[in-house]
């Protein structure tokens, strides 16, 4: 695992400086501690940090191919590289080090921007083509690799993390206001916009090609939700084993040690089973932590469970974080404005695993392909409501449900209930807005400042899930469409790689593994929720594997006690931070403070909304 980063420079007359292009590389020194290295042709430079996985001692970066004419960078593994590397050699390749870099290296010599398909990995790569002078950058199909770019009149500059772009310097910093709506709504920034009006993202499964100073950016790989019903269960079941199976065996290459998060819900339970039972001979290290304060998020004694039954050598920590000093650090790491609170965890789960190995395997992923989330169940009963006869329909809309109050930010059964059959009125994609919306339009209109406000209602915010809901497949598989291409890539995999990579730890996700992803796409609807059995097929498959206390286990989520944080160790701290001026020329402060006192007060639960607040408010301190 790696960061790379470089430039380059419209004039070619203009040679890059090697003191700059270090500095930036050296920015990203925490991605890779073990080495690092860099190519100047001029007016292009490439370079990268290395965290070494395989080939240790030989995998030293840029690589280059036989005639040193084209150089590469890279980011990632590739999963299937020996393949891909005997096929190559057949052809008359030769290779010079042992690692899955030099395949893609000389694939891109056979195959040019076309060699993507025989890739199966995460990574992030640069290849800087002398002859045809072109740079190559790419991002693998589900973006669990980031790649940032910047372009203005004299330079084109990418990096793995935004910090390494500013440290080249005379970087345009302006704020995206559409940007800071999105993260305020969604609590991140969905690609390609950054919270920078001028650096981007590399979407999933894209390319950028530059040449002649002209930059073109396109899709290599997608990936529909078209259900085959002529699927069997069993036949079902039998695949999705075989490809757990393979997918998780070819993620376990690997010269360093190497271990797995366990935190007792089916997916990191599934990982766990299969390297125990399948592919490992010698014990596996297993980890999970908690937090100190009583949670229904505590999933320690779910994770003893699935340890003890596979015989896992399992690591446990209870942790109490000092936050006042954490935060800032987790802030740092994400460059940009990113509220998932289970950022927390994730980073001293990480932090604690780096002590025993330097490879991960997570089961990210599993929700977002089998429909493992609330919100699918609540779809699940809109469906079942708009199968009603019509007049049933609109009896029960317009006698009963409409006329129920319904508050948010309000906590209970009753107003949960109420919020439901609210939405049954107003259909799936404003069902589905709401059930992922942090800040509504309510809130915004109080909250931001008038001139801000005016763009906000001049904005669609909502237009990327009405895109994903703009055709007439099925409402669970569209709200699995957005989750997938947008809270995947741009919330929940910045966490891991941002908080892994904070410590030099590689985390392999294998139910993204790209076929894993087309299959899942693939299933019937009912196989991935039935009645309200959420990722019923999973289940199904692990039922003979796993405790089922385990399968029964409803989702639970990886969240940190922040309510307990912020009431006791974050509570001046949120003061403080929201009477600051800068957070006021965005946000209005009365309104700030009424937030805060309406929370603590507990008039109404605004744990999220604080969160959200805080952490831009630490990024503005940091960055503005």
């Amino acid at each position: 695992m790696c960061g790379i980063t470089g430039i380059i420079y419209k004039d070619k007359s203009r040679s890059v400086d090697s003191a700059m292009l270090q500095r930036a590389n050296d920015a990203m020194t925490h991605r890779g501690p073990d080495d690092s290295g860099y190519y100047i042709d001029g007016h292009v430079s490439i370079a990268m940090r290395r965290l070494s996985i395989i080939d240790v001692a030989g995998g030293h970066q840029p690589i280059s191919n036989e005639t040193e004419q084209i150089h590469i960078v890279y980011n990632g593994e590739l999963y299937n590289y020996q393949h891909l590397r005997k096929t190559l050699q057949q052809k008359g390749h030769r290779f010079k080090t042992k690692t899955d870099t030099e395949s893609i290296l000389h694939n891109y010599e056979e195959k040019g921007t076309d060699l993507f398909a025989d890739l199966n990995g995460m990574f992030a790569f640069a290849i800087w083509d002398s002859v045809k002078q072109s740079l190559l950058i790419a991002r693998d199909r589900l973006g669990i690799k980031p790649l940032f770019y910047y372009e203005d009149e004299e330079k084109f500059i990418f990096a793995s993390e935004i910090k390494s772009i500013l440290a080249y310097g005379d970087i345009d910093k302006t704020l995206d206001h559409h940007a800071l709506f999105d993260f305020l709504t969604f609590n991140y920034i969905p690609a390609p916009k950054t919270i920078y009006q001028k650096i981007k993202k590399l979407q999933p499964g894209h390319y950028l090609l530059i040449q002649n100073n002209k930059i073109t950016i396109r899709s290599y790989w997608s990936y529909d939700y078209l259900e085959n019903n002529n699927l069997t269960e069993i036949k079902a079941c039998n695949q999705l084993e075989e490809l757990l199976y393979d997918a998780i065996k070819i993620r376990l290459m690997s010269e360093v040690p190497l271990g797995s998060f366990l935190s007792g819900g089916i997916d990191s339970s599934t990982i766990a089973y299969f390297i125990t039972k399948h592919h490992l001979k010698e014990e596996l290290h297993t980890f999970s932590i908690g937090f100190d304060v009583e949670s229904k998020y505590n999933e320690l004694p779910f994770s003893s469970i699935v340890a003890q039954q596979l015989n896992t050598t399992h690591h446990t920590k209870v942790v109490k974080p000092g936050m006042v000093d954490l935060l800032p650090k987790v802030t740092a790491l994400l460059d940009e404005p990113m509220s998932d609170p289970s950022t927390i965890p994730t980073y001293l789960l990480s932090e604690f695993t780096k002590n025993y190995v330097t490879v991960a395997l997570s089961g990210d992923g599993g929700d977002e392909l089998f429909a493992g989330y609330e919100r699918q169940r609540v779809m699940t009963i809109l469906k079942r409501f708009y199968s009603l006869p019509n007049g049933i329909q609109n009896f029960l809309s317009q006698n009963v449900f409409s006329k129920l109050k319904s508050t948010e930010q309000k906590d209970g059964f009753l107003s949960s209930v109420a919020r439901i059959l609210n939405d049954i009125v107003n259909g799936y994609s404003s069902t589905y807005k709401r059930w992922v919306t942090n800040f509504n339009p309510n809130l915004m209109k109080n909250l931001l400042q008038p001139e801000l406000y005016n763009d906000y209602l001049d904005y669609q915010v909502y237009k990327i899930i009405d895109d994903c809901y703009s055709d007439k497949q099925d409402a669970i598989n569209q709200s699995l469409r957005f989750e997938t291409q947008y809270y995947l890539p741009d919330d929940l995999l910045v966490k891991v790689d941002r908080m892994s990579m904070g410590h030099s730890l590689e985390v392999r996700v294998p139910f993204l593994d790209h076929r894993l992803v087309e299959f899942a796409a693939s299933l019937p609807v009912n196989m991935k929720i039935k009645g309200y059995t959420t990722k019923y097929l999973l289940k199904k498959v692990m039922s003979d594997y796993l405790p089922k206390s385990i399968i029964k286990k409803p989702k639970q989520g990886f969240s940190p006690p922040i309510k307990e944080w912020l009431k006791n160790d974050l509570a001046d701290y949120c003061r403080e931070s929201f009477n600051q001026q800068k957070l006021g020329d965005y946000f209005n402060q009365e309104s700030l403070s009424n937030l805060l006192n309406d929370h603590y007060s507990n008039k109404r639960d605004f744990q999220y909304q604080i969160w959200s607040l805080l952490v831009f408010s630490l990024w503005l301190n940091q960055n503005r």
